[in-house]
């Protein structure tokens, strides 16, 4: 009988001799470890609905690492595809709170009464009514936290999503990939004004802030890290409408004041963080007057980027001493403020001492439409914030940038 069940299992062992399945078994993929929120639920008396906070609201293995309420992040990249790293799109949630409608703004698929998706035109009438979101899934890993997968970070701010696309252009121009640079990811806060009315949203912002030896070594290594990365996968992202996010944490409205209030060090970084984060912009790019005056943004702005930081790697460091601002960029503020009928005089008193860094992010700022310098901002910029009942049949649309 001994021998009879040998012989049987030498039989089993070798009938299938093949371990490994080509195109299947060779694929590796990255998990979704955790999500970090950008903000909280409020139980208030009318309900629950969402807050922007500050800092980024983490998993508790986050927490240990950067404290409770962190405002910057050590992240890195493991795929080159930002597609990957940074899907976006257009989604519309039914009552069922699952996805019903995703499109790009020209194409779209929908949900149909039979749950087969079909093609539809994009957009439509639920965009225009605000119930169809932008929402866009930053998917990083913490190496500071640990290596074992990735977290998801879900954001519909205006700012953020053209924020870390422009940024993901200056690191393939600069480095040629996106992988495997150490960034910072931080909250930044951002103010829009209106009238006698305020109201601050906390995007987020990529910065690279390593030495010119280091962004030489980093250049050096590219087409061996993207060797190593072909085979990789990224897990696709978890999608959750926010509407209905059991797992966001929820907070009493009585303990609103302190779950919004950073430490007095934190707040301090941050306006800090803020002012370097637009003196970058500002160094990074100093636009030519044109005659038009209000001519978009295009690749410029990254080109110049592109050619500052391999100048410096030439070049040394710049002169410390700044540049008064141009007469040129003096009459170019004058044309962009006239356009809203803000008078030579207070523009003269803005920009009094202003250095050509400082008038080149502002003139930034007025052709993106932005005159919130001069306490004008356009009325479409400001959107109130409205409570999102999960009973209703479809979510209600979040204000303008707002996270959660």
């Amino acid at each position: 009988m001994g021998e009879a069940l040998k012989t049987q299992d030498a039989r089993i062992s070798t009938f299938i001799p093949f371990h490994r399945i080509k195109g299947l078994s060779d694929r590796r993929r990255v998990p979704v470890i955790g999500r970090i929120k950008l903000g909280v639920r409020v139980n208030g008396k009318d309900g629950l609905y969402p807050k922007e906070t500050p800092y980024f609201v983490v998993p508790s293995e986050v927490e240990q690492v950067y404290g409770p309420k962190p405002t910057e992040l050590d992240i890195i990249f493991v795929s080159d595809d930002e597609t990957k790293m940074f899907p976006q799109a257009l989604k519309l949630y039914g009552e069922n709170q699952l996805l019903k409608c995703i499109g790009n703004g020209e194409q779209a698929s929908r949900l149909n009464e039979r749950f087969k998706w079909e093609p539809r035109a994009c957009t439509c009438e639920f965009y225009d009514q605000r119930k169809c979101r932008a929402r866009a899934n930053l998917m990083v890993m913490l190496p500071k936290v640990g290596s074992g997968g990735l977290y998801q970070i879900d954001t519909g701010n205006q700012d953020s999503i053209p924020s870390i696309n422009s940024y993901f252009e200056f690191l393939y121009m600069t480095f040629g990939r996106i992988a495997n640079i150490p960034l910072k990811l931080r909250r930044v806060p951002l103010t829009r004004r209106r009238e006698n009315r305020s109201e601050t949203h906390y995007p987020l912002v990529l910065r690279y802030e390593g030495t010119l030896e280091e962004s030489r070594q980093l250049k050096q290594e590219t087409a061996t890290v993207l060797k190593k990365l072909k085979s990789i996968e990224i897990q696709d992202p978890l999608d959750i409408n926010p509407a209905a996010d059991t797992d966001a944490k929820i907070v009493a409205e009585e303990d609103l004041p302190e779950v919004m209030t950073l430490s007095s060090t934190q707040a301090t970084n941050t306006t800090t963080t803020a002012q370097e984060a637009q003196q970058t912009e500002s160094e990074l790019v100093q636009p030519t007057p044109s005659t038009t005056g209000n001519s978009p943004a295009d690749t410029t702005s990254l080109k110049a980027a592109h050619s500052t930081l391999q100048g410096n790697a030439m070049e040394g460091p710049e002169p410390k001493e700044p540049k008064t601002m141009s007469q040129a960029q003096f009459d170019f503020l004058c044309r962009l403020a006239g356009s809203m009928k803000i008078p030579q005089d207070q523009v003269t008193e803005h920009t009094q001492g202003y250095t050509i860094k400082q008038a080149s992010h502002l003139i930034n700022q007025l052709q993106a439409g932005d005159f919130s310098a001069f306490d004008i901002v356009k009325e479409e910029e400001i959107v109130l914030p409205a409570a999102v009942n999960s009973t209703t049949p479809l979510p209600t649309p979040l204000a303008e940038g707002a996270e959660f």
